[in-house]
This record gives structure tokens, sequence and C-alpha cells, in this order.
């Protein structure tokens, strides 16, 4: 049967707008990757004074960074008491829309693959592009296999040790390897990265501070506001530099700043968090005791999981 030329039409428009969100996603990533890449060969090969001076040109838009400490001793902050009533038209009025989720960076290091401290130590721009393979997924059936089973064949199992290392903290995990989800008090995600590696915006939003304290080291607090859904802050901890500032507008994969090992670290990564809250208000969380899934979702929510649950193809699903 002929679908009547109404139906057609919707049709029509359906497919355009499918293809329209899917072309946008496809190219804010391939732009995103095209950056980083861009940096680092221009940061390669060169001599510290050459870095820093290269580094500040591509921040011209950086304003100085927050240097008030609010010091923190880990575990010892009090469960916030907040609401998730869904941001009202006239919140959500000139705020910057959040459009979708990305991951914080397009690729990792090959971490699997590299053998010696030489290797694993280099920084983000020391390393060549050979050196980096797509975000591995987040699998908790792979992140919880014994690691001393794949090292048993770790050629074999380059990509399931390189997973384990990137995702090194699970979501409320202990700080183990091996450990899986809701087995400490570790809220949100520590992704092993290279100090130096450039860090997108989880999605669209407005940077609500940067702050430095003795735990976080310097980190980067962002709303997000989504329609029928509530207020959410992307938190990006341990950076070595913050390249936005207070009330800056984001878009989804901006870079924000970069890796470091500012705060309690013995490794470079970026702690990755992503609690709910009120507009304009976030206390960031850090539970007294290990908490049940239950209790963890009234407060915060798996960073890596939120994301992939509200990119670009989801939204071109709807």
């Amino acid at each position: 049967m002929i679908p009547h030329r109404a139906h057609r039409r919707t049709i029509v428009s359906g497919l355009i707008g499918f293809v329209l969100v899917l072309t946008i996603s496809i190219f804010s990533d391939e732009t995103h990757r095209s950056y980083i890449l861009g940096l680092r060969r221009q940061t390669t090969s060169v001599s510290e004074e050459d870095r820093q001076t290269q580094l500040e040109q591509l921040r011209a838009q950086r304003v100085a960074v927050h240097q008030s400490v609010e010091p923190v001793t880990k575990g010892s902050a009090r469960l916030p008491q907040i609401h998730f009533a869904p941001p009202t038209e006239e919140e959500l009025a000139g705020f910057p829309a959040f459009h979708y989720a990305m991951h914080p960076v397009p690729q990792v290091p090959n971490w699997g693959a590299m053998r010696t401290p030489a290797q694993w130590n280099r920084r983000y721009e020391n390393m060549a592009e050979s050196d980096f393979v797509p975000v591995p997924l987040y699998d908790l059936a792979v992140l919880t296999t014994p690691t001393s089973d794949l090292l048993q064949n770790r050629t074999q199992h380059t990509a399931e040790l390189t997973a384990k290392l990137y995702y090194s903290t699970r979501h409320f995990g202990t700080y183990n390897l091996d450990a899986g989800e809701f087995t400490g008090s570790h809220p949100g995600v520590d992704l092993k990265l290279p100090q130096g590696t450039p860090i997108g915006s989880m999605g669209g939003g407005r940077v609500l501070a940067v702050r430095q304290d003795q735990n976080m080291g310097l980190y980067l607090l962002i709303e997000h506001r989504l329609e029928g859904e509530g207020i959410y802050y992307s938190l990006y901890g341990h950076l070595g530099e913050a390249l936005v500032s207070k009330g800056d507008a984001v878009q989804p994969g901006q870079i924000i700043g970069t890796v470091g090992m500012t705060g309690k670290t013995t490794a470079p990564h970026l702690h990755f968090q992503i609690d709910r809250g009120e507009p304009g208000q976030h206390e960031r969380f850090w539970p007294p005791r290990a908490l049940t899934a239950s209790e963890a979702d009234h407060y915060t929510i798996n960073p890596i999981t939120f994301a992939a649950n509200h990119d670009a193809t989801r939204y071109a699903r709807l």
C-alpha cells in the first residue's frame, strides 16, 4: 500500500534527521581526534621552553585558574542533601545546550603493548600516533579478569590489559586492578592517561568552578542541564592545567584541560565523575563508606555508562 503523502514526508524527515545527527556525531568525534593529533604533532620533539610557548598559543582564551584551596580529606565528606526535580523552562532558558555526550578522549595509549617504564612514562606529546588505540569498552567481565591470567599470554590479551589499565579504578571500586564495581567507596572512574593529554568536556554546559584541594588536586566542574532529566555535574580531577574558567560555556568535546598529577595520586590519570545536583549548586560527592548501587544512584552515576547512554547515536534514534 502506498503511504499517504504526509506520512511519506514524515518518514523522509525522520531519515534526514537521523543522518544529520549521525553526521554531527562523526564530525565532532573526528574534529576532537584531529585537534588532539594536531596538538601532539605540534609538541613532539621540542624543547620544554618551546612546548610551553606552543601550549600558551593554543590556549589563547584561557583565563587565570582560581587558586582557592578547599581541603577535603578522602572519606570525610557528608552526603549532600540535594533534590532532583527537572529544571524549569526559565532555568533552561539561556543555558548552554547539552547536545549529546562524548568520552573525554577519543583514543588511549595501548598500555597492554608497552613493556618498559620508558614507554609508559612518556608524556602525551612524546607519544606517536601508533601508540594509540580506540577507547576500549567498559566491560566488567574483562575488567575483573585476574591480571595474572592475562599475563600468561600477554600478546594475545593486549586489548584486555589495555582496558584494565585504562579503567584503573572502577565506579565505586577499590584501588585494585582486578576489582569490580561497588567493592569500595571511589565514586567515578579513574582513566589512566599520560601527562599532558588534552581532555574534552563530556557534554555541553557551563563551567561552574575551577578548584584545587589536597585530594583532587586541580579539578573542573561543568554543569549540564538535560531537559526532562535534571541537573548533572561532570568533574575532571588531577589536572595539570585548566583551559577554561568559571562561567565559560562549553560544547561537547571542547578541550577544557590536560591530564596532570595534582592532588593525591601516584601516577598520571583523570578522575572522571558525574554527580546529580541542583542548578548552580554542587558539593563534590565522596561517601564516608561503601554504598550499594541504589544508594549511590541518588547522588552520582557511572560516568562511562552515562556518556554512552547520552551519545549522539542515541539521540539519532529518538
